[in-house]
Parts: structure tokens; sequence; C-alpha cells
């Protein structure tokens, strides 16, 4: 993540509570179904139960670890994203297990954890390869990443096409290909766990969805907004359905 503390593209303010929001309500749906990925921590951890969450967000994952009495680092730039990071671990009663670290990765506030963890983060990075080799220096059991195998907007990605300007490329989207293959050529060769889960519907209603989308995509003329509102229209399955999406959990012992 840039250094500035932003996650790219993130939008204004109001996108990124929409995000948060989002993320918190998935966290909450987790509670029922536990993510693989938080499987995946609690399977590599050993006696000390240590886990640096980096880029830890609305707390998805550090939140139902500390529950399980799990102590935890979390790593989070966005002030937004920590508001709600402080409210859900208050709200579960974890802060005493919770070190909410307000910096961007690599950051020199960050302890040795048994596990460093970064769940969907990796593909706004700089540097991949230099991001996963700073969290190899600050575990001593195991490296876990999370990645989109599918983009998420992958199966609307024609639909939402003209809404972007021409040969734009948005920011988180590199793809689950294109960061194993670095891993491999910078000789980190992963464990890799391939699971499905289900996304959305994000929006309760065409006009929530609208809204959300018209600050995320900068619809701000009058033209933009019509044509917005046309596809949202032509394509209710967009806002009103869930759909299944591929993701990866990456893991490996960190050297030395």
């Amino acid at each position: 993540m840039p250094k500035d503390g932003r996650r790219p593209d993130n939008g204004d303010e109001t996108w990124m509570r929409d995000m948060a929001e989002g993320l918190s309500r998935a966290m909450h749906r987790e509670q029922e179904a536990p993510s693989p990925v938080a499987e995946t921590v609690l399977e590599c951890l050993g006696p000390e139960r240590t886990v640096l969450d980096i880029g830890a967000g609305v707390g998805r994952f550090a939140v139902p670890l500390a529950r399980g009495g799990i102590s935890l680092e979390a790593v989070e730039p966005s002030p937004m994203m920590r508001q709600y990071l402080e409210g859900n671990v208050r709200e579960a009663g974890v802060g005493d297990r919770v070190r909410i670290i307000a910096d961007a990765w690599p950051t020199e506030a960050a302890g040795i954890a048994e596990v460093a963890l970064a769940a969907f983060v990796l593909q706004f990075a700089d540097d991949p390869v230099a991001f996963v080799r700073a969290m190899e220096r600050h575990a001593t059991r195991r490296v876990v990443v999370a990645l989109h195998v599918d983009p998420l907007w992958g199966r609307f990605r024609d639909v939402l096409a003209p809404l972007l300007p021409p040969g734009a490329r948005r920011a988180g989207d590199a793809s689950f290909k294109s960061l194993l293959t670095a891993l491999i050529e910078a000789d980190i060769v992963p464990d890799v766990h391939i699971f499905e889960q289900v996304m959305g519907p994000r929006w309760s209603s065409l006009d929530e969805a609208e809204s959300s989308l018209k600050r995320r995509f900068h619809q701000d003329e009058p033209g933009q907004q019509a044509a917005l509102r046309q596809i949202l229209e032509d394509h209710p399955e967009f806002w009103r359905t869930p759909w299944p999406v591929r993701a990866a959990i990456l893991s490996w012992r960190p050297p030395g």
C-alpha cells in the first residue's frame, strides 16, 4: 500500500464508508460460517497464538480470531477503516487482544508474530514481492496471503466498461495469475488452496446501487448519471443477485 496511507483509487470518504460497511456486513455473516482464511490461520498457529493482520480493514479476520483467544496486531492505514475496526473490536469485547497500528505496510511499528496475514490487499501493493518479503521478516511460522482469483467485477466488466475512461485501469485490478507468477519468479513457491465464496447482493435497491456506483466511478455529469441508471435498469442481476467468486489462499514458511 502507498506510504501516504491511502488505498489507491479509494474515491472520496463516502465511498470508503460504503466499502467499510460492506466489509462489516461480510464479517458478521461469516460468524455463522467461518472463513477459510481464518481457518487457515488457525491451522498455522503455534503455542504463542499471535497474528499480524496487514491491511486489517474493519477487522473481518482480526475480530473473529481475537474472539478465539488470539493476540493480534492489526495494521490499517485508512482512517475510515480504522473507525469501523475500532468499533467492531469494542463491540466484540476483544480490545485487550487487538493492537491497532495506524500505518501502511511495511511499518516499523509492527512486531513479530507466528503468522503474518494479508487478506485481499496484496493487489494494491506497488511492489507485491517487497510486500511479502516484509511479511516474511515479521512471521516465525507462516505467511498467509488471500487473493481474489476471479475479479470482483469480472462478470460485469463489459457492463461497467462504459463508466470508465478509455484505457483506464482500476487500481487493485492486478490478477491472481500475475501476482502468483511474481511470487514464483522471486523463488516463493506457496501452497495454494482455491475456494469459492458468494458475493452480494451488495445493495438493497436500484437507488442505493446507483448512489454508490456514482461515487465509485465519479459519474458527476447528468449524461453520465443517466447512462449509469440505464445500465442498472438493464442489468438488475448486477445489484440484486448473489454470484460465486473464487478466491485463493497462498501460504508458505518464511525463510530462516
